[in-house]
């Protein structure tokens, strides 16, 4: 099996971005699982600023997902647990439906990973042994929020001919 990390296309700078939100929605903050529930019943909307064009992935500062994006996700990988998120444009006085994910958050680093002296991962490799049957999921024990989808998932995503996706091979044992 395959595996890719899905991150927002970097080369993509100006798109609709979120402002704003829950103060505990930081780079330090917990997995995405725990964000969730921390967020209970809230419906969460974001002002956006930059231009009109919605990408199917936002990465940061929340990471949400398009609804196209989120049913490609719900066929490959059931269990993920999704918060409605608007995302609102003043100007334009358009409102648009964004997801954000929580999928579940497995340990599956391998001992071959390296790590910065900050607790930063230098090289990130997946033992595949530890992943299961997840399709979609966040890696435990790393800082960075880290997206993973096996080959199945990053076929359905990229039959989308999603915006402002990248999906980049990741090193991993059998």
């Amino acid at each position: 099996m395959e595996y890719y990390l899905l991150t927002q296309d970097t080369r993509i700078a100006d798109y609709a971005q979120p402002l704003g939100g829950p103060k505990f929605f930081s780079p330090k903050s917990a997995s995405y699982q725990e964000r969730f529930h921390a967020l209970k019943d809230e419906i969460l909307q974001f002002y956006t600023h930059g231009s009109d064009e919605y990408l199917d992935y936002i990465e940061r500062p929340y990471p949400l997902v398009s609804e196209r994006l989120k049913e490609a996700l719900e066929r490959c990988q059931k269990g993920i647990l999704y918060k409605l998120a608007i995302l609102t444009d003043l100007q334009q006085s358009n409102q648009t439906v964004y997801w954000f994910l929580a999928p579940e958050t497995v340990s599956c680093l391998s001992s071959e990973t390296e790590w910065h002296k900050n607790g930063a991962i230098k090289k990130l490799v997946l033992d595949s042994s530890k992943i299961g049957s997840y399709k979609v999921f966040q890696i435990a024990g790393a800082i960075e929020p880290y997206l993973v989808v096996d080959l199945d998932a990053a076929e359905s995503v990229l039959s989308l001919d999603p915006q402002g996706i990248q999906l980049t091979r990741l090193e991993f044992i059998r």
